[in-house]
């Protein structure tokens, strides 16, 4: 396995993540208290960052190819 499978792999990962982070938000604002709500999007927050991490580190093994297909 390269590095550049293992961060797709991360990356998939933590897109399920954040799918049900941001499913857990939804609820915690439709029914939640004030704390619960702020505890989700700290969750949400944290794993979008670590995300961007893994997307980044992608590109740049990739040399920038889809940070540039996504600029235009």
């Amino acid at each position: 396995m390269t590095e550049l499978d293992y961060i797709e792999g991360r990356i998939l990962h933590h897109e399920k993540r954040l799918r049900k982070a941001e499913a857990d938000y939804h609820h915690a604002v439709t029914f939640g208290e004030l704390s619960d709500m702020r505890a989700k999007l700290t969750e949400c927050q944290a794993i979008r960052a670590k995300l961007l991490e893994y997307i980044a580190r992608r590109d740049e093994l990739e040399g920038g190819v889809r940070h540039e297909q996504n600029q235009r």
